[in-house]
């Protein structure tokens, strides 16, 4: 019954932010060691993973040149993110400020998950790795401090 009485609730809101559009992200990048084209398309990663999870990114801030050190790559081996025999050498990270979407379908489907939290999210961090093989930069982690 509770959870009939939310997604009535949940509709409810359907009509109230239907004309609502989406948000500009904020992004933050300077960087002399990666090409302008490497940092958008890793901010554009970033904000498509999150809106694919449910999240809407408020802020994208780069976390500088020099964050990317041998230390970092190996405390990223040795959390899981990726196998040593991939040959990764290079890294970017992030903070990210975020909160979950108040589109009606992922209210609806956060409230049948139990996973209903509209508190936004700041400085999580996000940790993009370069594949050796064909240059792609690709999530590493996300919400993991790892500097």
């Amino acid at each position: 019954m509770k959870k009939l009485v939310l997604i009535a609730v949940a509709a409810a809101m359907a009509f109230t932010l239907t004309g609502c559009g989406k948000n500009a992200v904020e992004a933050s990048v300077i960087s002399e060691k990666y090409t302008e084209e490497e940092t958008s398309a890793a901010v554009e990663e970033i904000v498509n993973t999150y809106e694919l999870n449910g999240k809407q990114t408020d802020s994208v801030r780069y976390l500088g040149d020099e964050v990317c050190t041998d230390e970092v790559i190996d405390k990223l081996i040795e959390m899981g993110m990726f196998e040593k025999e991939c040959g990764v050498e290079d890294c970017m990270g992030f903070e990210v400020d975020y909160h979950f979407s108040r589109k009606p379908i992922v209210a609806i489907r956060a409230i049948m998950g139990g996973k209903f939290d509209f508190d936004e999210h700041e400085n999580v961090q996000v940790w993009l790795i370069k594949q050796p093989e064909d240059g792609k930069w690709i999530i590493s982690t996300t919400g993991i401090d790892v500097i």
